[in-house]
């Protein structure tokens, strides 16, 4: 009888399996595509039950369909799947919850920034191998544990995919070893075996998979899972891997000297080598050169490194911010991923003649009344231009440092005040709702590709030169009508900080060299906006009682706010333009235009 190999991959938007014969010669090629969920900003998950393992029982049944091959003719099955997933299941390999992606997915910032400092810079490179990521399987682990209380009680095993649909098969819960000592850091030995020492922060050793070489045979394919798949039972099941590993070897990376590109939803080398080779890190902050595996083929070790940043981002993006472009090429126009090469390649040119030190990055949309009317105006104005700019730089060896100018308005309505940097972001606006997607981008490739970025949440700034926001709103109001109408009662409360303040802070920032990568910038002061409003109008020469407020709040704007500057303070900043001086100024300028 003549026997086949049966292979599926679950990728980001599709899945596909094939049947092979001795002779390497396919008898079957099958894909399901399937969507990717987004229910927040920096969150991607799959259905694991009705994408891994759906995708999984359909290509099966049609591979086993369309070629006609008896499943008894099937000698062994085995699947690749996305690599650093995190997918909680119960006792009976039931998915408690969507599984959580791979890097892609960032709602663990804040358990890998508290990792970072619980272990210190040096015990994190001895631990992860590198500055703690999005990629990091074990701060997901984290996050459940943190955030989704219920679930985390309830888990039986942490998976990534390729272990799911193992399990699933064959009730036996492995991983394999090139793939956990990468991704499960720092659950994980060097050896394989788990680390008892430092799971119990995270999770208890056996809530993990056990290692094994891909190639092995871990299990055979259950009456349950034959029924559901159209396998014959005991069909032998090897462990598997992930993804990016099962491409290296399937185009030949299978000795050393051979390297292999990957290019698709995310992005990876490997490069097989026949030692032990440490990794390197840029001394310019430039990445490194992942080192120090053992790979999946037996005797070989490999480096490799990868980055999000590929496929899945940049689809985002031309779906989101290029909607105008990819319209003109369903009717025949250029293509619009040419539309933005072409476009990032324009600022590269530019940045390449200045060769700046430091950018202050503050283009974009900066009205909250106008993204509730426009939000895609105003999206497209915000993160479209950040986007080209990080784009440009990705070729730079030296890049600049970066200051990104965000708001205040990530925050919404806090709730308590002072509000801190750490503090939960609930926007309550499409602007505040956009500055925080760029933020998420900023950190991205401050992870990923080692950019220095900081973000600066400006609270409410005026000053001389500013012809929008409360102060230009008053003046122009008193001198067309000779009255001050303002919105709200008047007790809502703002955080107010002068021009010249903002640059004073600008400039201690930039000089700062610590780790944090977010700062407030205010006065750390909470003025109501009556306060404000009867000082303004006093220096303007305005009658007693001129100004008055309609009760009416306008959609997006937050009721109070004040600043905690604490962090500002320790890097030396201290406020020099008090309220009184700085209104009365900007009365000065206004009467001089």
């Amino acid at each position: 009888m003549k026997r086949y190999f049966l292979g599926v991959d679950i990728g980001t938007f599709e899945s596909r399996g094939m049947l092979i014969g001795e002779d390497f010669r396919p008898a079957a090629d099958v894909s399901v595509p399937h969507t990717m969920e987004n229910p927040q900003p920096g969150w991607f998950e799959h259905d694991a039950e009705g994408v891994w393992w759906g995708d999984f029982c359909k290509i099966t049944k049609k591979l086993l369909e369309e070629s006609g091959i008896a499943p008894e003719q099937v000698a062994c099955v085995g699947a690749s799947a996305l690599g650093t997933d995190c997918l909680p299941v119960d006792e009976n390999c039931r998915p408690l919850r969507p599984a959580i992606l791979y890097g892609i997915d960032a709602r663990a910032e804040r358990e890998a920034a508290w990792l970072t400092q619980h272990y210190g810079e040096q015990r994190v490179q001895e631990l992860f191998g590198h500055p703690i990521c999005s990629g990091d399987t074990a701060t997901k682990i984290l996050w459940l544990k943190n955030n989704e209380p219920e679930v985390y009680g309830r888990t039986y095993k942490f998976l990534t995919g390729s272990s799911f649909l193992t399990a699933r098969l064959t009730g036996e819960y492995v991983i394999d070893q090139f793939l956990a000592k990468g991704s499960f850091r720092p659950l994980y030995k060097g050896d394989g075996t788990k680390n008892e020492a430092e799971c119990p922060l995270y999770c208890r050793p056996d809530q993990i998979a056990d290692c094994a070489v891909s190639t092995d045979i871990v299990g055979r394919v259950t009456p349950e899972a034959a029924r559901e798949t159209g396998l014959a039972p005991g069909t032998p099941v090897v462990t598997g891997t992930g993804d990016s590993t099962a491409e290296a070897i399937s185009v030949g990376l299978v000795e050393p000297g051979t390297a292999f590109f990957q290019y698709g939803s995310s992005m990876f080398y490997y490069y097989c080598v026949d030692r032990f080779v440490d990794q390197f890190v840029s001394p310019n902050g430039n990445g490194s050169l992942k080192g120090g595996k053992v790979f999946t083929v037996p005797g070989t070790f490999c480096m490799g490194d990868g980055t999000n940043a590929a496929g899945t981002l940049t689809r985002w993006v031309r779906d989101t911010l290029y909607a105008p472009e990819l319209a003109a090429q369903e009717q025949g126009g250029e293509n619009a991923y040419a539309v933005m090469a072409r476009e990032a390649a324009e600022l590269a040119a530019i940045f390449t003649d200045a060769q700046p030190d430091v950018i202050l990055h503050c283009a974009g949309s900066a009205n909250v009344g106008a993204s509730v009317i426009n939000p895609m105006a105003d999206l497209d104005g915000n993160l479209h231009s950040l986007y080209q700019l990080l784009l440009s730089l990705l070729s730079f060896e030296k890049r600049p440092r970066i200051i990104f100018y965000s708001s205040a308005a990530v925050y919404g309505n806090p709730a308590g005040l002072p509000v801190k940097e750490t503090d939960e972001l609930a926007p309550i606006s499409p602007y505040g709702i956009h500055k925080q997607m760029c933020e998420e981008l900023c950190r991205y490739y401050n992870r990923v590709h080692g950019y220095r970025i900081r973000m600066v949440r400006i609270f409410s700034a005026y000053g001389n030169g500013i012809r929008k926001q409360l102060l230009w709103d008053i003046y122009q109001k008193y001198r067309n009508t000779g009255k001050i109408e303002l919105f709200g009662t008047g007790n809502e409360t703002r955080d107010f900080i002068h021009i010249r303040d903002i640059l004073r802070a600008l400039g201690k920032i930039l000089a700062y060299r610590g780790p944090e990568e977010v700062f407030n910038v205010a006065n750390g002061e909470e003025v109501s906006i009556r306060r404000l409003a009867e000082i303004y109008a006093g220096k303007l020469g305005a009658p007693s009682g001129a100004v008055s407020f309609n009760g009416e709040t306008k959609v997006g704007d937050p009721q109070n706010w004040r600043a905690d500057i604490s962090l500002l303070k320790s890097i030396g900043y201290e406020t020099q333009v008090g309220l009184e001086d700085g209104v009365g100024a900007y009365v000065d300028w206004v009467r001089g235009l």
